[in-house]
């Protein structure tokens, strides 16, 4: 596992690949067709959190 900013320090490397977080769900917004979640670690300071499109 990776935390966040990690994940945000090697996103080009990660571009397309599966990865595995852990962390809780900052916000959740669904849409029909897709979604946003904005996710936080423990090590994520309020401004620093992953978006995820799903």
């Amino acid at each position: 596992m990776r935390t966040v900013k990690e994940l945000t320090i090697e996103k080009d490397t990660l571009s397309g690949k599966q990865v595995v977080i852990a962390g809780w769900v900052r916000t959740n917004r669904a849409q029909k067709e897709f979604g946003f979640l904005n996710i936080n670690d423990v090590f994520t300071h309020i401004f620093s959190h992953l978006h995820v499109t799903f």
